[in-house]
């Protein structure tokens, strides 16, 4: 069971919790920045990583067609026996 808070502990706490959500706030942006900061320099944007996306699908779509066709030409030189 909870006791409700009292005016005074509102008053004395109300800045204490103020200043812990902008401090964290702060920390996230910080984080955050660093984070892009590192990746950039690692050259992965999000350009750059729509890029490679596309890339990895296309050579996907190729692999796919080509061993469709493969195993086409495969069954099709096949003779009954």
């Amino acid at each position: 069971m909870l006791i409700p808070r009292s005016a005074r502990e509102k008053s004395l706490l109300a800045p204490l919790g103020k200043r812990l959500g902008e401090t964290a706030i702060a920390a996230t942006a910080a984080a955050k920045a660093a984070g892009q900061s590192e990746l950039g320099e690692l050259g992965l944007t999000k350009d750059n990583a729509r890029g490679q996306a596309k890339g990895l699908v296309e050579g996907i779509v190729k692999a796919l067609t080509t061993a469709g066709t493969a195993g086409a030409k495969a069954v099709s030189q096949k003779t009954p026996g």
